[in-house]
């Protein structure tokens, strides 16, 4: 048997954790199975009438409250309270399919009990999209930990993830800033934690891209990435100097692109920053072609600065 905690970080999503709470109580499961999920939603300061919403679900539901924090910081409010073997997360505007918790209690049953298990999600802005994924066969790969994976480039989302409850009490749950790529800090932090699993097929997320969505934040993301830089450089991310290798390729698998939006947007300082804090990193990892297309871009852009400045003047 494996018990799961469910939990679900929400502000000032009236309009949508209806369908995102149906997406869990219509799992196919059996009914005592659906009954034992433990879903606490932790209300993250709304105002427009989502714990109204939420209070129809009676003892379905696990309500928490807090003031305004961040995603973050709802989610560990959340893990202080879960029971269950394993936490899902999901976010308040995400969709699980039918089949998803049945996926994860596979993998999980599947490959002994992993601390760490990863699916895969896909994109969507109408529900409407969904109607052609299909459950294809069960697929996954075990590997020694989630730093194993590191060639892999995964991209790991919050709701297509299930962790043992008491290994993510253990590296001490989300970073609480009020940051974006506090998933991915948090999935580094869990780097050698025994046996991740990587499950290849089926999807087991719908990820809703919408104009408020909270990753379309730059200023957010920012902070984020240099958030995972200076805990790297201050060596607070498990492995030691045996695992910095791998670490480092995935690390930088989030910093390279958020260089280079940072020279798209004409933060040119920041950029340099960036790529000068990070430069022995890459040079290690072989990333030449990296190396030298900032420095194209980098000109290309103070160049268009320029000559646009000169355009006004």
């Amino acid at each position: 048997m494996v018990s799961f905690s469910i939990i679900i970080p929400v502000y000032n999503r009236a309009s949508l954790i209806d369908r995102t709470l149906a997406s869990i109580l219509n799992q196919d499961l059996s009914q005592d199975l659906i009954r034992d999920l433990e879903i606490i939603v932790v209300d993250d300061g709304s105002t427009d009438g989502t714990r109204a919403k939420l209070e129809k679900y009676g003892d379905r539901l696990k309500i928490l409250q807090q003031v305004n924090q961040g995603p973050g910081a709802a989610r560990n409010l959340g893990i202080t309270q879960a029971t269950g073997d394993y936490i899902l997360f999901l976010d308040s505007d995400d969709l699980w399919f039918s089949w998803s918790i049945a996926t994860f209690k596979q993998a999980i049953l599947q490959f002994n009990y992993p601390a760490f298990v990863a699916g895969k999600g896909i994109e969507f802005s109408d529900v409407s999209e969904l109607t052609k994924i299909t459950a294809t066969p069960f697929k996954a790969e075990l590997f020694p930990d989630y730093y194993a994976a590191g060639d892999r480039s995964l991209w790991l989302l919050n709701g297509a993830v299930a962790i043992k409850t008491e290994v993510l009490r253990q590296v001490g749950g989300y970073n609480s800033q009020w940051i974006n790529g506090e998933d991915s800090d948090l999935w580094l932090k869990l780097g050698t934690a025994e046996h991740f699993v990587s499950i290849e097929s089926p999807c087991v997320l719908a990820y809703y891209q919408h104009a408020a969505s909270a990753v379309r934040d730059q200023q957010k993301t920012f902070q984020g990435a240099w958030h995972m830089i200076h805990q790297e450089q201050a060596g607070l991310y498990p492995g030691g100097k045996h695992r910095q290798q791998a670490r480092r390729q995935i690390i930088m698998g989030h910093i390279r692109p958020v260089s280079l939006t940072y020279l798209r947007v004409g933060k040119i300082k920041a950029a340099w920053n960036m790529y000068r804090a990070t430069f022995s990193w890459n040079l290690a990892l072989g990333r030449f072609i990296y190396l030298i297309a900032f420095w194209f871009i980098l000109i290309f852009s103070t160049g268009n600065r320029v000559r646009g400045k000169g355009k006004r003047d």
